[in-house]
């Protein structure tokens, strides 16, 4: 196999512009998509279904560049809880809704199916930056 198979990728963090105002956001998941002009755009999801392969470390205004760090198994982050607290090895879904858009909370025990996104690897109450380790899996909670 040739060595330029893997040309042009990339390592660490990554620069978009932000599609929408990411000030102070830092710490929430957030997606990359094209925008109406197809330039790639970093954004808060709009759903708790979004695909969120990043977490938000240093934004910006629309346009500005904002630095992402890509979830990988092999480096924690720390992300904002929204909810309940939650203990170390507890399984974190991202939550929508107005104002929580890119914040995770403790996976929920009603009937569903949700994407866990990270494992916590500390305690922590709402609104901390919890510390976690990226983990995808999906969970169907089954009814009672």
């Amino acid at each position: 196999m040739s060595m330029d198979t893997q040309s042009n990728t990339r390592f660490g963090d990554l620069s978009f512009p932000a599609g929408e105002d990411l000030t102070g956001l830092e710490g929430r998941l957030v997606k990359v998509e094209p925008d109406e002009d197809d330039v790639v755009v970093a954004l808060l999801p709009e759903a708790a279904s979004d695909r969120t392969p990043y977490v938000l470390v240093e934004g910006g205004d629309v346009g500005e560049l904002v630095r992402l760090q890509p979830l990988a198994a092999a480096q924690n982050v720390r992300l904002v809880l929204k909810g309940t607290s939650v203990v170390a090895g507890d399984a974190l879904v991202l939550v929508s809704g107005s104002g929580y858009h890119g914040k995770v909370s403790v996976l929920p025990g009603s009937q569903g199916t949700y994407r866990v996104v990270a494992i916590a690897e500390e305690a922590a109450a709402e609104g901390a930056l919890v510390l976690a380790r990226p983990w995808h899996e999906v969970v169907v909670v089954a009814g009672q």
